[in-house]
């Protein structure tokens, strides 16, 4: 079911359903780790917490970072993967 999320500033709006785009292909891929923790941000952000944004972009950097994860699966998924990542990260920079 899905949240309303018109309570949100437009470019939170944009940070969750970017959020919720790569939680569907991280269940899709049976990737479990990553999952709760964009999970735990779709939380926070639907909250308009402003540690969400902080959380998330902490993913980043490292080895075994969120932007080193590669799926299992086609490359077509790994591609809209990366799409996902990149504009959540870009939106993410921006609220910040």
């Amino acid at each position: 079911m899905a949240q309303d999320l018109s309570n949100l500033h437009p470019d939170v709006q944009e940070f969750v359903q970017c959020l919720q785009r790569i939680r569907r292909l991280l269940v899709e891929n049976h990737e479990r780790f990553w999952c709760l923790r964009i999970e735990k941000v779709i939380q926070l952000a639907r909250k308009s917490d402003g540690y969400s944004v902080e959380l998330f972009l902490g993913f980043f950097g490292g080895m075994g970072s969120f932007d080193d994860l590669v799926l299992d699966t086609t490359d077509v998924a790994n591609s809209d993967l990366r799409k996902e990542k990149t504009k959540a990260y870009q939106i993410a920079q921006n609220l910040r």
